[in-house]
């Protein structure tokens, strides 16, 4: 029944990360026939001229972040889609995550003009719905399939089984507007120039963005801009006046060790506050599947009962807790690096923060709650 929405989905993110592919920007290699001369020469004329050229994300302008109210910010629409789109970065702060109260307001321009249409939450509640009704009628269905082997079926039931099997196939080949939903682009479409103007003016929503997520798109993918020098922008997320003062397990640094850790295995990161945990593992990212690991950071101190009732919550919710230790550097070690980096010039930030974060090593322990009652095999 979601064979349209997963397509859109593939789609909709199919890059990782918010970088311009040269063959996406430029066009892709001609194919080579290796028994045809003339095919050659085109594919090495159009290689050469393939890198001839710039790489798009050095001449495209890159998403601007701003830092405001103690938070990071994206305000303009298309940075913010981009951003959730390659690589699930940020949150819409007055959506449940990707950014959507714009869509949801043309929806409403939409509706008052006799075009009403479905938001991405409304969508989502409705195939719910159809897959809990779906559900309902095949256990009934395999209910009379039970009876017609025991022989007990009656001519109402065989009758009740007839029609549920109509209702099923229905189901099962709809490709409705409720269940696959409308696209992004064809509602943009459908709205006039006044809607689509309206609805610019009256936005209200930014992407919100952790200090983990800016720092990872500024100093590792140099993605965004950003109005900080890459060591102001250190300072500001680790909440310091100077680096000097930075301990080894600063909050910050410990987290964005971390982050950087799963994201550099492909993983993708978000917050895992809801959980009571720092962070929560996708394979591919929101759309594709639930979250399959929560990640806790050790602190230095910890109760066991705290460890316990995380471990509840998070089983809870059918995914494993992972915790995380960090080894850090002494504190003698981390001063000089800190030292050397106040030190140093822009152009040997990136250098020196490197070797900063080399200095710490992450350890993982899967953590289960053993139950006797179940776990006898």
């Amino acid at each position: 029944m979601g064979k349209r929405n997963r397509i859109e989905n593939e789609l909709k993110h199919k890059n990782p990360l918010p970088f311009v592919i040269s063959t996406d920007y430029y066009g892709s290699l001609p194919e080579l026939y290796p028994h045809n001369p003339i095919s050659w020469a085109y594919f090495l004329y159009k290689y050469i001229s393939l890198h001839a050229k710039p790489v798009p994300q050095s001449i495209l302008p890159l998403p601007q972040v701003d830092f405001k109210d103690g938070m990071f910010v994206v305000e303009d629409e298309d940075d913010m889609h981009r951003l959730f789109n390659e690589g699930f970065f940020g949150k819409g702060h007055l959506s449940r995550s990707e950014p959507t109260w714009n869509s949801i307001q043309q929806q409403k321009l939409l509706s008052s003009q006799g075009e009403a249409l479905m938001s991405i939450e409304e969508v989502t509640r409705a195939r719910r719905e159809e897959r809990d009704r779906f559900k309902e009628l095949r256990t009934r269905f395999q209910a009379l399939e039970l009876k017609e082997r025991q022989g007990i079926l009656t001519a109402d039931d065989i009758n009740e089984k007839e029609a549920l099997r109509l209702k099923l196939d229905e189901f099962r080949s709809r490709d409705s507007r409720i269940i696959s939903g409308p696209s992004k682009e064809t509602e943009l479409q459908g709205a006039d120039e006044n809607a689509s103007k309206a609805l610019r003016t009256s936005s209200k929503e930014y992407l919100q963005l952790q200090a983990t997520e800016v720092f990872f798109l500024r100093y590792a993918l140099h993605t965004v801009d950003i109005d900080m020098t890459l060591l102001e922008l250190f300072k500001k997320c680790a909440g310091v006046s100077s680096v000097a003062s930075i301990e080894p397990r600063n909050n910050f640094v410990l987290e964005y060790v971390v982050y950087h850790h799963y994201r550099s295995l492909g993983w993708c990161v978000r917050s895992g506050i809801k959980f009571g945990s720092n962070f929560l593992l996708y394979k591919r990212g929101l759309p594709f599947s639930h979250a399959e690991h929560a990640i806790y950071i050790m602190p230095e101190e910890v109760s066991w009962p705290t460890i316990s009732a995380l471990s509840r919550v998070v089983s809870g919710v059918k995914k494993n807790l992972v915790l995380v230790f960090v080894e850090t550097p002494c504190q003698e070690v981390l001063d000089n690096l800190l030292h050397t980096l106040e030190r140093m010039g822009n152009d040997h930030y990136k250098k020196n923060l490197s070797n900063i974060f080399k200095q710490y090593r992450v350890n993982e322990l899967i953590y289960r709650r053993w139950i006797p009652g179940r776990n006898r095999d």
